[in-house]
């Protein structure tokens, strides 16, 4: 099937999913046109901390996939991080991130970890943050071992998975960028059948990114936290 011309099919759990992909530029200057604030960050940190229990005094291990800009995982050490002895000023010994491929900057320097730091490690909270519908293959996020983990991605309009349309506007359908969308039921079988639940799914996003929208049904961003069975 094409959307705007580009071939889509729905995969294995019946995500829509663009079938080939070019690659695209996630360069420091898409990057730094990001639109995570440092309220933004706060409101995750405050719906995570209310949903899972889990306080900054309790020292978790947190891991952000995906830092993007830096504003999120910045905030999670000042909030979270235990200082570490590092000669970078915000290293911390609990808090890091992974950017998807190659992607690193110094924009959180001293925070950052490659693939082979990875492995092996477990994480209290993960964050993925209009993450997941960029990966190549949705079934990365199981790579990484979390207890809980709070996701963030576009919410599709209505139908449009299910029967994708020849043309759409939608500001959300960018090709080559996001790969995935990604419809609440899918996405309960999805994360049911890798051996977690679903504590918590809102919009709490809205509230910041588009206000007007929050309390009617044309949601914009899908928040879900997820739990370890």
């Amino acid at each position: 099937m094409n959307i705007n011309g580009v071939p889509h099919h729905h995969d294995k759990y019946g995500f829509l999913k663009q079938s080939d992909t070019l690659p695209f530029d996630y360069s420091a200057e898409y990057k730094a046109r990001q639109g995570t604030t440092v309220a933004m960050a706060y409101l995750r940190m405050a719906v995570t901390a209310q949903v899972t229990g889990i306080c900054p005094a309790d020292e978790p291990k947190v891991l952000e996939v995906g830092p993007g800009s830096g504003v999120m995982l910045n905030e999670l050490a000042k909030v979270y991080g235990v200082p570490s002895p590092s000669a970078a000023d915000n290293a911390t010994c609990n808090v890091f991130g992974h950017d998807i491929g190659e992607l690193a900057d110094d924009v959180s320097k001293g925070l950052m970890l490659s693939d082979d730091a990875i492995k092996g490690q477990s994480w209290d909270i993960l964050f993925a943050c209009d993450v997941i519908e960029h990966f190549p293959d949705i079934d990365h996020l199981w790579d990484f071992d979390f207890a809980y983990a709070y996701l963030s991605f576009p919410c599709p309009p209505d139908r449009f998975t299910v029967f994708p349309p020849e043309k759409t506007p939608w500001h959300h359908f960018k090709p080559n960028e996001h790969i995935y969308y990604l419809e609440r039921r899918r996405v309960l079988t999805w994360i049911a059948e890798n051996g977690y639940e679903a504590v918590y799914w809102g919009n709490p996003e809205d509230l910041i990114r588009r206000p007007k929208r929050h309390l009617s049904r044309a949601h914009n961003i899908s928040s879900v936290i997820i739990k370890k069975k």
